[in-house]
């Protein structure tokens, strides 16, 4: 090794020592704030003791936060999970109201068609024909509501049969059967199955009051037990917060004095 680069190691080394010296000082300077005048608070051996209480009281000061940082999100999260729990509550009772308020058509009943007609849970629709005779069961030519249906026996002449039907608003409508297709027993027992299927459409009916003013009940209380969660949620973390505020006013997060008029304060 020639004495040149012996020379360039040296003087390396003692760049990196410097740069070490310079970095544990400002690192002390940034621990310890305070006026360069009174150095001695921050690297002085006289004040050695109130440096570590510093270091205590941060140490305290970032343990209590991170205990109140827990505290409140698990609060969070606990109340998040009973308000998600009867939300759910109340979106499947709302749910529930709607299908029982508007049931739609509901399915269709097995054996439920014949010509035009189809013949659902909650309605009685004519299709309409196609101009190149195709039966399209979405393009409807006429509705009527189960509820309080009447069906007329089938009217016979020589070429068509006739089935008269009205509904409780007295809507009429006349659903035609060419006897060159449809048998008269035919018709009457698809009449029969309209009959039936409207009784048993009263008879829901019948019993939707009882199920409205259930579900009415169990939607007030769902609604009536989310607002008590949301009022204990309310209490509880005003609570937490009292809790929290007295631990913080217990730390020894005053200023330290150092030993005059005080240059230390407690930072995170």
């Amino acid at each position: 090794m020639s004495g040149r680069e012996s020379v360039l190691d040296f003087v390396t080394v003692l760049l990196l020592l410097l740069l070490l010296a310079v970095s544990g000082l400002a690192r002390q300077w940034v621990l310890y704030p305070c006026r360069v005048s009174e150095w001695r608070y921050a690297f002085g051996g006289e004040n050695s003791e109130e440096r570590q209480a510093l270091h205590k009281a941060r140490r305290q000061k970032r343990g209590v936060e991170e205990k109140h940082r827990f505290e409140t999100a698990e609060l969070k999260r606990k109340l998040s999970a009973q308000l998600r729990t009867h939300q759910e509550r109340i979106r499947l009772l709302e749910g529930d109201r709607e299908a029982l308020l508007r049931p739609g058509w509901g399915s269709r009943v097995s054996g439920g068609s014949l010509g035009l007609l189809r013949l659902h849970e909650h309605v009685l629709i004519s299709v309409k024909v196609a101009p190149e005779g195709e039966q399209d069961d979405t393009d409807v030519e006429w509705k009527l509501d189960l509820a309080g249906l009447e069906v007329d026996r089938p009217v016979y002449e020589s070429q068509f049969i006739y089935l008269h039907l009205a509904d409780a608003k007295r809507n009429r409508r006349t659903a035609t059967f060419s006897r060159e297709h449809f048998q008269g027993p035919t018709v009457e027992a698809f009449a029969d199955l309209i009959h039936n299927q409207a009784l048993t459409e009263a008879s829901r009916l019948a019993k939707q009051k009882g199920q409205l003013e259930a579900n009415s009940e169990q939607l007030r209380q769902a609604k009536a037990k989310r607002t008590q969660v949301e009022e204990e949620g309310r209490r509880r973390q005003a609570e937490l917060y009292q809790a929290q505020s007295a631990d913080e006013a217990g730390l020894s997060s005053c200023c330290l004095s150092g030993l005059e008029d005080g240059v230390f304060a407690v930072q995170a």
